[in-house]
């Protein structure tokens, strides 16, 4: 059976989480999906219908759920799958990113890093670091 992974490395925005979790529903199109989110939400208080802290995100169109785990997925601690996607944004964790993307493609994983806002006019010094070699790989 295929899997596919989608890695939010770091502390994320709400928006941040809306978009793995639209990219987790287009990937159950071909595959099973684990969605992993390495820090928890600061979100304290959700609207009716937010899922809050759960092992389950949701089901996907074809009736499989659709697995959340945590910092242990993002190290390598987990089934191998065939496509891990990476989610970077401005303040994301760039060196759990380049270890996830190491440990992808080690276990011979397709690896496609996404990045849904543009660069800050000076990135920090990790990210002008980081980024090359996760492009690399």
């Amino acid at each position: 059976m295929k899997r596919s992974l989608v890695v939010v490395p770091g502390r994320a925005p709400h928006w941040v989480a809306d978009h793995a979790r639209h990219l987790a529903q287009r990937l159950t199109e071909r595959a099973r999906v684990l969605v992993v989110f390495t820090h928890a939400s600061d979100a304290h208080s959700l609207l009716p219908g937010q899922p809050g802290t759960a092992s389950v995100l949701g089901h996907s169109v074809a009736g499989y759920p659709i697995w959340t785990g945590r910092l242990r997925a993002a190290l390598g601690v987990r089934r191998t799958g065939t496509v891990t996607v990476v989610v970077l944004w401005n303040e994301a964790n760039h060196v759990l990113a380049l270890w996830t993307a190491l440990v992808a493609r080690a276990r011979g994983e397709r690896l496609v890093l996404d990045i849904p806002e543009a660069a800050t006019a000076r990135p920090p010094l990790g990210q002008r670091l980081i980024r090359p070699l996760l492009n690399r790989l």
